[in-house]
């Protein structure tokens, strides 16, 4: 190696020239002025050859700024740029080989199987069929997914690990075609190449490819004319000695120039971290005490001549240590420029001791923000924390803008959600901040490609319900089919009310070894559906009134609904058609006929789908190509084929986003660490960073390494390193470190803790601990009053965050009631009252108000949709099925053509269970129903009391009229196959008070209420008018505001107090009711939760309470009595 002058550049011939420093922009400069002299042509494109786009664009950027534009640039990557100069120099070559890696793959599913019964592939064949012993070849033949896909994901794998041979281990795979080797891996290769050169005579792979360039170039068959004139390789931190070697070949024709990001001016190739340096003195204690017999001194580190250096560069840095030293081992002319960063900060401070190779302890002012470390409960708090950072550090640095941010994460397609919802979204009140979100693939974007994955996703489903209606939801689906929002939600409507669940049919879920019950499945619900449309209301269904040909219509289907039905028809027998071809094997060309039979069939192209289409295509058409390159002549699964089409889109990455204008996110990349004044980190968790790539454990590379091995860990640990020389102001790092369960600390990335280390160790603030200042922890919401405080490190922007601060900091108010007053008096027209409808209102008078005078309805928010047949009925199907029963028996009907209704609903569990739980209801209705009529002193048969009307105007100015259903011999009878609850004691109380009211005569005075746990008896009441008066007074002012009376928890107040129990006993009586605890609480209901929630109890349950709980219960329990309790086993 040789120094050469800072202007000798421009107008030398071949060489290698090696320009190395600690800044990239010194380097752009360098670059710069080696590309001013033009070349020979001016269509010559300039070729530069870099790591990544990210790189790649910096670099034009970079040239545009120098020069004033950047034209005729031509970006490889070192890889392609090789692939063109041995198209150039070796005529003959095809345009794509078959050792690319996917061709290797699929050329192995052939290869491999015709060697699993050779000695050396045992242990391939206990992984492809779990079964080393047997020698069965109906293993091999039986047409199994699993194996397919096994054999599939091992093809890839090998063909992988012999892509990275070729690279790293070139010698290894030429000494196995000499015929050397006998180990499976030997003997696949040779088959292979083989079988390569047979089919496709000229075709070579790297390692022949560098082998016969180097003999052309020796023997000077190479004309420089046929290279491009000059190449540049510009922000390589590393490349695999393959790829030098090449390099260095080429220099002897053309001028090379490698622009190298050196973080220290002083040679630092053999120094070594403490970790190592601690194995290297043990070792040496070892051998000391093994050659004297006995304990021995450790030698030191000067003993050893060990060279410990800065801490960060041994202990990140030996990526860049042994590409350091490879490069320097080449004949080449150097060029180096370093500049010496600001030292007055933090930052600057480990940057200078990088740059000098040592360890320098100084100050740091107490208002020093160059690097910090935010401790967060959750990538949200990440981002809000981030968002607010950013405001902070440009309104302290006016010079500063958006751009001149970037943000790096391990893993973006996890932090790109939260990015969004942050930068995106609502901001709270603070200033809006562009950005631009790099690397996510397009896999992740909830579009076209991730419907597409869902329809093929269904392959390894039940067809559950929520599955395919999900489907619709993606862009393209429901506009292929004519669907609108509405229609999507009726279909929803229509399959809840079918009681469609899961599978497409019978024989589907036999196919899945599950008994082949024909109920809750698609093909059940959708005749359902037909069927209730043909017949609207039931008609000429069968002489139950329901079924038809066994077929229960759902009456739910509106006549206008037809046009909808249809089109969602057409969608599910899409869908069902696709599935009959999941369980096939197919060629890749059949695969990919089939996959952009699914893109035509499902999905309307539109605009702003485009360029998932031509992505999707374009992969399609890869692999049919892969199959006629790879001469692969069989067939594979769909779960290898999709296994192909996922890893592709994993490493499709868009090629925009990064720096394009705002604060740049994007995911950390090797060599991807372009100089910014601000870069921040976030993720840096302990179990993300550095990542871990394990290699396949027949590796031969990984089980023995050599000097210039790519490893992933090593990838991050330097990617680190160089994120702290590329900030030039500061540099902000974030990671989950607060449980958001308990609070407790959880450590940062093993890689930032090093450099917290590094920092205690050489930097000090007098009285404080250096890392209290460097590390800020953040409460675990936005809105907490810490974010407003006076410590400047944790700063917010957020009004909307700072109102809920504040509004935590105050006084505690009693928060606002869901009205300040009431309502007017209703219309005339409510003064007429149907007995039905009062019962309504005492059951829930809340409801009642906001339905009928606010016309308000609320709903529970819906949930998912259920996936999961009945394995016994929900309570209110029990209720209405055990009614129905009940009834059924009362009328002197059978219950015999009930079961097959039932069944048909979908109600019940499938089989025998579900005979035995119909069985079951049907005899506790029939012990209901015989229990009631003993008590009624009805008959049955049919005879169930000629029904009342009556119709009487009250004094205080009410008409109240009604129907009373059933009389018996001693009055009004009511009947419930359900447990007794407060609002049935009520609904007879009402209708017991108005026929006392009417003034009928010949009428008797008691009533009778039957539930299906007890039974009640009401008396005469002397003065049944002035009650009904009462609770008419109360329903008038339920019409101008919510009621404190609550039905359950009214009566459980009431109850204690008819007991004899003290006041406060009754409260609490009351406010277990309204608060529940093992059971659902009164105050749970969607209605009171609107009109009462955030009160106290105590103010809910206050003297209106108490007076109307008493004055609406204590008269009807005086007037009641239990005449009967229906016991478990009775």
């Amino acid at each position: 190696m040789s120094l050469c002058p800072a202007n000798a550049a421009s107008d030398r011939g071949p060489g290698l020239f090696l320009f190395s420093g600690n800044r990239l922009e010194t380097l752009a400069d360098r670059l710069a002025e080696t590309l001013r002299p033009p070349l020979s042509s001016p269509a010559a494109p300039e070729i530069i050859v870099a790591q990544s786009r990210g790189m790649e664009r910096w670099i034009a950027m970079s040239l545009a700024q120098r020069e004033g534009i950047a034209a005729r640039l031509s970006f490889f990557l070192p890889r392609a740029f090789l692939n063109e100069v041995f198209r150039r120099t070796l005529p003959g070559l095809p345009e794509r080989s078959a050792f690319d890696p996917e061709a290797m793959a699929f050329r192995l599913m052939e290869r491999i199987p015709r060697h699993l019964d050779e000695p050396g592939f045992e242990s391939l064949k206990r992984y492809l069929f779990n079964d080393a012993r047997s020698d069965d070849r109906a293993h091999e033949d039986r047409a199994d997914d699993d194996r397919g896909l096994k054999l599939f994901q091992l093809s890839r794998k090998t063909a992988g690990v012999f892509d990275q041979y070729l690279v790293f281990r070139p010698d290894m795979l030429l000494k196995w075609e000499r015929g050397e080797g006998e180990d499976w891996q030997a003997r696949l290769w040779r088959d292979m190449v083989s079988q390569i050169q047979a089919d496709r005579p000229g075709d070579l792979h790297p390692a022949a490819l560098r082998r016969a360039f180097f003999e052309k170039l020796q023997r000077g068959e190479i004309d420089p004319r046929d290279l491009r004139e000059r190449v540049s390789v510009f922000g390589i931190s590393y490349l695999p000695p393959f790829f030098l070697e090449m390099f260095d070949m080429l220099s002897r024709l053309i001028p090379v120039s490698l622009f190298f990001k050196n973080p220290c001016r002083e040679y630092w190739a053999d120094i070594v971290s403490r970790r190592r340096e601690a194995r290297i003195r043990d070792r040496e204690r070892a051998r000391a005490e093994e050659k004297h017999g006995g304990a021995s001194s450790v030698p030191d580190a000067d003993d050893l001549h060990l060279e410990p250096g800065n801490r960060l560069l041994g202990e990140l840095g030996k990526q860049g240590r042994d590409f350091l030293e490879i490069v320097y081992g080449f004949e080449c002319v150097s060029d180096e420029r370093f500049d010496e960063p600001e030292s007055r900060t933090l930052l600057g401070r480990i940057q200078r001791d990088i740059l000098n190779l040592r360890h320098e302890r100084g100050m740091v002012s107490e208002d020093d923000r160059s690097i910090q470390l935010h401790s967060c409960h959750s990538p949200m708090r990440e981002m809000e924390v981030l968002y607010d950072y950013i405001l902070s550090v440009m309104e302290q640095d006016p010079g500063l803008s958006p751009r001149d941010f970037i943000v790096m994460t391990p893993d973006i397609e996890k932090y790109a959600p939260f990015i969004h919802a942050v930068f995106g979204g609502d901001r709270g009140g603070r200033p809006p901040l562009p950005y631009s979100v790099a690397d996510q693939g397009p896999a992740r974007r909830n579009g076209l490609i991730q419907g597409f994955l869902s329809i093929l996703d269904l392959r390894r489903s039940r067809f559950e319900a929520w599955h395919v209606m999900d489907i619709l939801e993606y862009p393209g689906i429901k506009e292929k089919f004519g669907l609108e929002p509405r229609d999507v939600e009726k279909a929803a409507r229509w399959i809840e009310g079918a009681r469609i669940r899961w599978g497409r049919d019978e024989g589907h879920r036999k196919a899945l070894g599950l008994p082949g019950f024909p109920e809750n499945t698609w093909k059940s619900g959708i005749r359902r559906l037909l069927l209730g449309y043909a017949i609207p209301g039931g008609e000429g269904a069968g002489e139950d009134g329901r079924l038809f040909a066994g077929v229960l219509p759902w009456e739910g289907m509106e006549g206008e609904e037809a046009l909808g039905m249809g089109r969602f028809l057409e969608f599910l027998e899409s869908l069902f058609s696709i599935s009959d071809s999941f369980d096939a094997f197919k060629s890749p060309a059949g695969w990919a006929d089939f996959f952009e039979r699914i893109l035509r069939r499902f999905f309307k192209p539109h605009d702003r789908l485009e360029g998932e289409f031509r992505l999707l295509k374009n992969i399609f058409s890869d692999l049919r190509d892969l199959g006629r390159l790879s001469g692969f002549e069989g067939e594979m699964p769909l779960d290898a084929a999709v296994s192909y089409i996922s890893d592709r889109l994993k490493d499709a990455r868009p090629g925009f986003g990064f720096i394009s204008g705002g604060v740049t996110f994007c995911a950390m990349l090797p060599m991807r660490s372009v100089p910014a004044p601000v870069i921040c980190l976030a993720g840096m968790d302990a179990d993300a960073f550095p990542r871990r790539s394990p290699s396949p454990g027949f590796d031969l590379a990984a089980a023995h390494p050599r000097p210039g091995d790519r490893s992933r860990r090593d990838d991050d640990k330097y990617l680190f390193l160089e994120a702290i020389l590329s900030a030039e102001k500061a540099l902000f790092i974030s990671h989950v470190g607060q449980s958001v369960q308990d609070n407790s600390p959880i450590p940062p990335s093993v890689l930032v803790s090093s450099l917290l280390d590094v920092i205690k160790d050489t930097c000090e603030i007098p009285g404080r601990d250096i890392l209290d200042h460097v590390t800020v922890l953040h409460s675990l919401q936005a809105f907490s009053p810490d974010c407003f405080s006076h410590d400047s490190r944790r700063i917010s922007f957020s009004g909307e965050n700072f109102a809920g601060a504040k509004a935590l900091s105050s006084p505690h108010k009693e928060p606002r009631p869901f009205m300040s007053g009431s309502f007017s008096p209703p219309s005339s027209e409510w003064r007429k009252i149907d007995l039905d409808q009062l019962a309504l209102f005492f059951a829930h008078p809340a409801r009642f108000f906001l339905q009928n005078r606010l016309q308000l309805f609320l709903r529970d928010p819906a949930g998912e949709m259920e996936d999961r047949e009945s394995f016994g009925p929900d309570p209110l199907s029990a209720y209405l099925m055990g009614g129905s029963l009940a009834e059924r028996f009362m009328e002197g009907k059978g219950s015999e053509d009930f079961f097959p209704v039932e069944k048909a609903e979908g109600r019940l569990p499938h089989g025998s269970a579900g005979e035995a739980v119909y069985r079951q209801t049907e005899s506790r209705a029939l012990a209901f129903s015989a229990r009631a009529l003993e008590l009624s002193g009805l008959k049955g048969g049919g005879e169930s009391g000629e029904p009342i009307e009556i119709s009487f105007e009250t004094k205080n100015g009410f008409w109240v009229f009604g129907k009373i259903p059933h009389m018996g011999p001693g009055g009004v009878i009511q009947f419930r196959f359900a447990k007794k609850k407060a609002r049935d004691m009520l609904r007879a109380w009402i209708f017991h008070l108005a026929l006392g009211a009417c003034g009928k005569k010949d009428v008797p005075g008691r009533a009778l209420l039957v539930c299906a746990d007890s039974a009640w008896e009401f008396g005469d009441v002397p003065n049944a008018g002035s009650r009904l008066e009462y609770l008419l007074g109360l329903f008038e002012r339920g019409l101008c505001e919510p009621l404190r009376f609550f039905p359950e928890s009214s009566h459980a107040f009431a109850k204690a107090l008819w007991e004899k129990k003290s006041r406060s006993r009754a409260i609490k009586a009351a406010e277990a009711t309204w608060e529940g605890s093992f059971f659902r609480g009164e105050k749970e209901d969607l209605y009171y939760e609107r009109c009462f929630s955030g009160r106290p109890v105590r103010s809910v349950m206050d003297e209106a309470f108490m007076e109307m709980a008493q004055n609406v219960f204590e008269p009807m329990l005086r007037h009641c009595r239990e005449v009967f309790s229906f016991k478990p086993n009775q």
